[in-house]
């Protein structure tokens, strides 16, 4: 990421921002899993896998999800 200042670079590395920032990658994993969820639910656990995978969760954690909602 390029800056054009310090102050953009403070800015964007403050703690209220960073904070921000967090909860805001929170909410879109919480969709991402949920959204999956409905997918595994009705039925489609490659769609569900898909959808989990393309939100940026990894192998492991695809695998892990699976388990817990039942996967064999």
């Amino acid at each position: 990421m390029y800056f054009q200042s310090q102050a953009e670079y403070l800015a964007y590395h403050s703690p209220a921002q960073r904070a921000e920032r967090a909860a805001q990658a929170e909410r879109q994993s919480s969709l991402t899993v949920g959204s999956a969820l409905l997918l595994f639910n009705d039925g489609d656990v490659s769609g569900a896998r898909q959808v989990l995978f393309d939100g940026g969760i990894s192998d492991e954690g695809i695998a892990e999800y699976l388990r817990q909602w039942g996967a064999e």
